[in-house]
């Protein structure tokens, strides 16, 4: 039964990042005052920031789902932050060469299951950063699944100033 539960669970969560929810469970999100870069698959970058949230329901389920990576400049390193209703799941630093990944144990189950992102593919030059992001499910006996989000690229202009608003 856990094992069940914690894949639905694990599920529906990769499932909203990479908007692979139907259109008729998921809440579009409407942009407006958009003055940064949106791209593609409603992620957002703007200064050193890419962000993706999604919005969705089934049954009486109902979980805003966003995923942030930041590149902090200085520190050669980068900043990633999941969130689910408000609630922050993971907020970690960590270095661009050979990122480790960031694991977090599941709620009710910490004993036996943790949910990991990994940063993999990673360049860099004076103008772009470029990476992609999955996030696995673990049992302590197995590995449940592995989803690739996607990929990210962030433009770094020094002179860059962008604000997005997003309304829902």
């Amino acid at each position: 039964m856990f094992v069940k539960l914690f894949t639905v669970i694990v599920l529906l969560i990769a499932a909203v990042i990479l908007n692979s929810v139907s259109a008729s469970a998921r809440k579009p999100l409407t942009h407006q005052n958009v003055t940064g870069i949106v791209t593609a698959d409603d992620c957002v970058v703007e200064h050193y920031t890419w962000s993706c949230c999604s919005n969705f329901s089934i049954e009486e389920y109902h979980l805003s789902v966003c995923i942030s990576f930041k590149y902090l400049e200085k520190e050669y390193g980068g900043e990633i932050k999941l969130t689910i209703n408000d609630y922050t799941v993971i907020d970690e630093k960590l270095s661009l060469t050979n990122p480790p990944p960031i694991c977090v144990d599941v709620p009710y189950l910490e004993k036996i299951a943790k949910v990991c992102i990994y940063l993999y593919d990673i360049s860099y030059n004076k103008k772009h950063l470029d990476g992609c992001v999955k996030i696995t499910g673990k049992l302590t006996i197995a590995r449940v699944f592995e989803f690739r989000i996607g990929c990210f690229d962030i433009p770094l202009l020094a002179d860059q100033d962008v604000r997005v608003i997003l309304v829902q």
